[in-house]
């Protein structure tokens, strides 16, 4: 259903799926695998929720997958997702459209390891994303994090604008980014 993916820094490539195509309110889990194998999914290693820099923690058996640490409160399905890590915030980042997906925001988790734990959302609201054309409404979806566009004080974000009124084909992608502070442990605050 809802799948991303992140190279760290120890050449492992983590993949991150939340739901399925049977149930996509299913749980969050995370694997890995060596960068030069991600493509052979039995190299897959599903994390079994202990302390991820040990390799008893990581299971060849997905059905053996740890439930990845959301906040409470976290809406289902998350579908479109993503995992970066983002330099310039010094840690991992998780951003996806809140559902019902078609939204104005984007839901954004910082943790300071690929399988968290992840902080509360803090939502950013993305400008000019709901409109009505022709008794219809339009919104934006896909919301993604754009680590290339983050500065000192600012994360690089993305996403699908449904309805652009100047565009030849109606809807346009758009970057940018949005003044977030970093408190504690790696919280974000807007």
């Amino acid at each position: 259903y809802g799948r991303a993916a992140v190279l760290a820094d120890d050449n492992n490539v983590y993949v991150y799926q939340c739901g399925s195509l049977v149930d996509p309110h299913e749980r969050c889990t995370v694997a890995r695998t060596p960068a030069q194998s991600v493509a052979d999914t039995s190299t897959w290693r599903y994390w079994n929720g202990g302390d991820w820099t040990l390799p008893n923690s990581w299971t060849g058996d997905p059905a053996a997958a740890a439930t990845m640490e959301l906040p409470p409160g976290t809406e289902v399905p998350i579908a479109a997702f993503t995992v970066t890590y983002d330099e310039t915030v010094g840690a991992y980042v998780f951003g996806h459209s809140p559902y019902p997906l078609y939204s104005d925001r984007i839901a954004v988790r910082i943790a300071s390891t690929p399988v968290g734990p992840w902080t509360p959302a803090v939502e950013i609201t993305f400008p000019n994303c709901i409109e009505t054309v022709d008794g219809e409404p339009k919104a934006c979806y896909a919301a993604t994090i754009q680590p290339a566009f983050s500065r000192p004080g600012q994360l690089g974000l993305g996403y699908f604008d449904q309805y652009v009124a100047d565009s030849a084909g109606g809807a346009e992608y758009y970057a940018c980014s949005a003044q977030v502070a970093v408190d504690g442990p790696h919280a974000p605050n807007r």
